[in-house]
């Protein structure tokens, strides 16, 4: 990775957080934000992003594992593990297990916005404010991915939401979508309902596998019969404006 260090730790001490509890949207991103702009330019350069991962890595091998991730994640924002896994996972964009400098350079690419060669403090937050939608998704990505592959195979697709419900067929009514989007603290009730009803394309108020499976379809871009987190999360366009 790159020869740019800061410690991660005592950057921490100076963000008001109340332990033990989860952080909010703005929470993160503000913590987030405040590591990265070093020198408080209101820009976010590729060795100051590269900070944030830095921070991470525990041990000091140039690389953040599943497990480095998750536990400081968890230990900064009070978020449930799997959780915690969706953000690395959203961050490890080559899929090969850790975050290196090599996921860095895709992440920025991600974050410069409007294609200028630099992250500005509105293009950082508004990034992050997708990502933190996008977040819930991949959760359920997690969840469904039976095989432990990190990706979903044609056989897989059905069931993408069906945590959200308790029936045997793997269906899950609407109300029953937007009042676990709630308590699973992956958005609001309005969110759920956005998500739930573009999925029920008959109207009958039950999401269905076959459903799930027909909307997902649509997002695997290569049509080669098996979806990626990053394929999934387009999902997100789904949901209402903020």
């Amino acid at each position: 990775m790159g020869s740019h260090h800061v410690h991660f730790c005592l950057v921490f001490t100076y963000v008001t957080h109340s332990w033990g509890q989860e952080s909010d949207m703005y929470g993160i991103i503000n913590t987030l934000y405040y590591r990265a702009d070093h020198n408080k330019d209101g820009l976010i350069t590729e060795p100051e992003l590269y900070n944030i991962y830095q921070g991470f890595d525990k041990n000091g091998d140039k690389q953040v594992s599943q497990d480095e991730f998750r536990d400081m994640w968890i230990e900064f924002f009070g978020q449930k593990a799997e959780m915690a896994l969706a953000y690395f996972f959203l961050s490890d964009l080559n899929n090969d297990g850790v975050i290196t400098d090599s996921d860095v350079l895709p992440v920025y690419l991600r974050f410069d916005l409007n294609n200028d060669g630099q992250v500005e403090a509105q293009e950082f937050n508004l990034k992050w404010q997708e990502i933190y939608r996008e977040s819930p998704l991949a959760v359920l990505f997690l969840r469904a991915d039976a095989s432990n592959d990190h990706r979903l195979q044609r056989d897989e697709y059905p069931r993408l939401f069906s945590s959200l419900g308790n029936n045997a067929d793997g269906s899950v009514t609407v109300s029953e979508f937007a009042s676990s989007w709630v308590s699973e603290h992956f958005g609001t009730d309005k969110d759920g309902q956005a998500l739930a009803s573009a999925l029920d394309v008959d109207f009958d108020w039950v999401v269905t596998t076959r459903e799930t499976e027909t909307l997902l379809s649509r997002y695997d871009s290569n049509d080669n019969g098996e979806m990626e987190i990053i394929e999934v999360v387009q999902m997100v366009k789904l949901l209402p404006p903020h």
